[in-house]
């Protein structure tokens, strides 16, 4: 008796909460479509609801003006790849083609230092490893 009381009272209150959660249309908000302005350590950004699209030109992003740091990138497929950093002599070869200015060179020597820690004999047995410290730690 006590057991079907409980669950009659469950059942009401959440049919309320569901009848009260799907009254509300949204049009009753005295604050839809107002600017918010958003305070950031360069200055102010307002945002429109009100407004089409994004407050900002989505082709004139910092993503369109990025440029690809090669070191860096040598560093986390070394990592990732054998779980040493790059020998000096990979490190000042890369800088070596950076300086000449050159970017298809630079990306060619790079994609050919990644095919070379993939292709090594040694690539295998190291990579099994981090494998294994991986998975052992998960």
């Amino acid at each position: 008796m006590k057991q079907t009381h409980v669950t009659k009272t469950l059942l009401a209150l959440g049919f309320g909460v569901a009848v009260s959660a799907c009254g509300n249309t949204g049009t009753s908000d005295e604050n839809a479509g107002t600017p918010m302005n958003y305070q950031h350590v360069g200055g102010t950004t307002t945002y429109d609801p009100a407004a089409a699209g994004l407050p900002y030109s989505a082709g004139s992003t910092a993503l369109s003006d990025r440029t690809v740091d090669y070191t860096l990138a040598l560093r986390t497929a070394s990592l990732k790849l054998r779980g040493n950093l790059p020998t000096l002599e990979e490190q000042q070869k890369l800088k070596a083609a950076i300086a000449t200015g050159v970017g298809d060179d630079v990306q060619r020597l790079y994609e050919t230092m990644v095919s070379d820690m993939i292709n090594s004999p040694t690539f295998a047995t190291e990579f099994k490893r981090q494998m294994f410290h991986f998975w052992q730690a998960a």
